[in-house]
C-alpha cells in the first residue's frame, strides 16, 4: 500500500532572503517523498520568487503589520483546511503567531523553528522584550521547537521551555548546487570588474542585512588599520539598509567609512541576488556580529565556496568554526583585534589555505542538506505519533 506523505505547511514572513528563508527554501527543496511541503509566505519577497522558480508549491497571504492578524489568520485557516496539511511548521515571530494559532483553531499539529534568540533579535532592546512576549503567548500551541544551535536550546530551556519539547538541528545547504558553482565558471562580468578593483588586491566581504547587531562599523573601523598594513585590501559590504529596524544605520556606516578615509576600499553593494558568485572573487569572509546569531547561514555558503570566515566568537558561531582550524574568531566589538586577525591571515597564505582546505571538508561532511530534512522529517514522524 503506497505511503500517504505528510503535508506539512512551512510559513515564514519572506520580506527579505535571509537566512531563515534561506533554510527553508532547502528544506522544501531536500526532503524526498514523504514529506509534501508547501510554502505560505506573509510578505513578497526574493523567497517567493524562487519558491516558483524551484516549483514548489507556495501561497502569499499578507500581513500588512505586526497588528494585521485577523484577516491573515482566517485565510490561513482556510489554506490549512482545503490542503488538508497535517503539520504547520513556522519560522519567525509573525509566522509563529499566525501559524501557531492557525494550529490551534483546527487541531493541526505545529512545529516551530528557531532561528536566533528573539529577545535579542534587534538592538532595540523593548522591541526585543515586546517579541518575546507576543511570542511566548502561543508558545505552548508548538509540539516541537527546532533550534539552529545548541547554544539556542539551551538558552530556551534557561528560560522555561521543557527540553523534552526542544532539538537542535544545524542548518544546511543545498551542497550540489554550490559546489556546481565552486567548480564551475561563473559569469564573466565579476563584481572586481564592477567595481574597478585590481584583479590581485585582496578582498573582504561581509554579508548581512545592514542592522546594529551585525556589527558593520567593527569591519569598518578594522579596515582603517589593515590598510596601514596592506594598502590593496578591498572590502565589499554586500546586504540592503534594514531600514526597518534602524533607519539611518547604513548612512551612518557610510559616513563613518569616509570620516576614518576608508570610503574608496569600502565598497557598498546593496542586496545581490547571487552571493556564491562574489564569495567565490573573495579572500576572506568576515561576520562581526555584536550578538542575536543562532547559526548564521553565510558561514557554511563561504566555507563551500572555500572562503575562509573571521567571525564574532558568540553564541552558535563557534558550534560553526574552531578558531584557527577551519576559520577564526575574534571578541565582539573589538575592532583593533579583529584588524590584526586580518593582517595575519592575510600575510600567511598557508594558513589561509589549511584553515580553506578543512572549511571546506566540514562543510561538506556537516551541512547536507539533504540530512538535515531527514532529521526534520524525524521530528514530524514524532509529533504525528503523539
Amino acid at each position: 500500500m503506497k505511503k500517504t506523505p505528510i503535508r506539512v505547511l512551512h510559513i515564514i514572513q519572506g520580506k527579505h532572503f535571509g537566512g531563515a528563508e534561506q533554510v527553508v527554501l532547502t528544506l522544501v527543496k531536500s526532503f524526498d517523498r514523504d514529506v509534501a511541503a508547501s510554502v505560505l509566505c506573509l510578505s513578497q519577497g526574493l523567497l517567493f520568487e524562487k519558491l516558483s522558480e524551484a516549483d514548489v508549491p507556495h501561497f502569499l497571504i499578507p500581513m500588512r503589520s505586526r497588528k494585521d492578524v485577523l484577516i491573515p489568520l482566517l485565510k490561513t485557516i482556510m489554506l490549512v483546511k482545503k490542503k488538508h496539511i497535517d503539520i504547520i511548521h513556522t519560522h519567525t515571530v509573525r509566522s509563529n503567531l499566525i501559524g501557531r494559532l492557525a494550529a490551534f483553531f483546527t487541531g493541526r499539529k505545529c512545529v516551530t523553528h528557531l532561528h536566533s534568540p528573539i529577545r535579542r533579535d534587534f538592538a532595540d532592546f523593548r522591541r526585543g522584550r515586546r517579541n518575546e512576549l507576543i511570542d511566548s503567548f502561543t508558545r505552548p500551541i508548538t509540539n516541537r521547537h527546532i533550534a539552529v544551535s545548541h547554544s539556542l536550546r539551551e538558552e530556551m530551556i534557561r528560560g522555561g521551555l521543557p527540553s523534552f519539547k526542544i532539538v537542535t538541528i544545524h542548518n544546511a545547504l543545498d551542497l550540489e548546487s554550490l559546489r556546481a558553482l565552486q567548480t564551475g565558471n561563473l559569469e564573466t562580468k565579476t563584481i572586481k570588474k564592477g567595481y574597478d578593483i585590481p584583479q590581485d588586491a585582496f578582498v573582504l566581504v561581509l554579508v548581512a542585512l545592514l542592522r546594529p547587531r551585525k556589527g558593520v562599523e567593527v569591519i569598518i573601523k578594522a579596515m582603517e588599520s589593515v590598510l596601514k598594513r596592506i594598502p590593496d585590501v578591498y572590502l565589499f559590504i554586500v546586504g540592503n539598509d534594514d531600514i526597518s529596524e534602524s533607519p539611518g544605520y547604513g548612512n551612518g556606516l557610510r559616513k563613518l567609512s569616509i570620516e576614518l578615509g576608508v570610503e574608496s576600499h569600502v565598497l557598498f553593494t546593496g542586496f545581490q541576488e547571487d552571493v556564491p558568485a562574489i564569495l567565490k572573487e573573495c579572500d576572506l569572509m568576515v561576520l562581526p556580529s555584536l550578538f542575536g546569531e543562532g547559526f548564521p547561514m553565510v558561514i557554511p555558503e563561504a566555507m563551500v565556496m572555500g572562503v575562509p570566515v573571521i567571525a564574532s566568537r558568540i553564541e552558535g558561531i563557534p558550534e560553526l568554526i574552531e578558531d584557527n582550524v577551519n576559520g577564526f574568531l575574534v571578541d565582539p566589538g573589538n575592532s583593533e583585534q579583529l584588524s590584526k586577525k586580518i593582517v595575519k591571515v592575510l600575510e600567511n597564505p598557508i594558513l589561509l589555505e589549511n584553515v580553506r582546505k578543512e572549511a571546506l571538508k566540514k562543510a561538506m561532511n556537516e551541512m547536507d542538506g539533504l540530512t538535515q530534512a531527514q532529521h526534520v522529517e524525524q521530528v514530524y514522524t514524532e509529533v504525528l505519533a503523539v
